[in-house]
């Protein structure tokens, strides 16, 4: 369970999410290319359309569910160093 964590910035690529958590988790900057989001649990996730990296072929769920937010590229953010792959 990843449930409300801070994944922005992580390098999830090429991870086995199937059925995980990430329920009000920031996926801002995250890169989840290749990554199985089989079941995934996206409810009140945060992402940016510039700077989250989905899957191939996957789309988030265009509704209120999962939150699309605006980023400063300009400002520096913190990043988490978690690599799952």
């Amino acid at each position: 369970i990843l449930y409300c964590a801070n994944l922005q910035g992580a390098n999830l690529r090429g991870a086995n999410l199937t059925g995980v958590d990430l329920k009000g988790t920031n996926l801002v900057g995250t890169n989840l290319e290749g990554a199985n989001l089989s079941g995934v649990q996206l409810s009140g996730a945060r992402y940016n359309d510039l700077t989250t990296r989905w899957p191939e072929g996957f789309r988030p769920p265009e509704s209120n569910e999962i939150t699309p937010v605006e980023t400063d590229l300009d400002q520096p953010s913190s990043h988490t160093a978690v690599d799952l792959g």
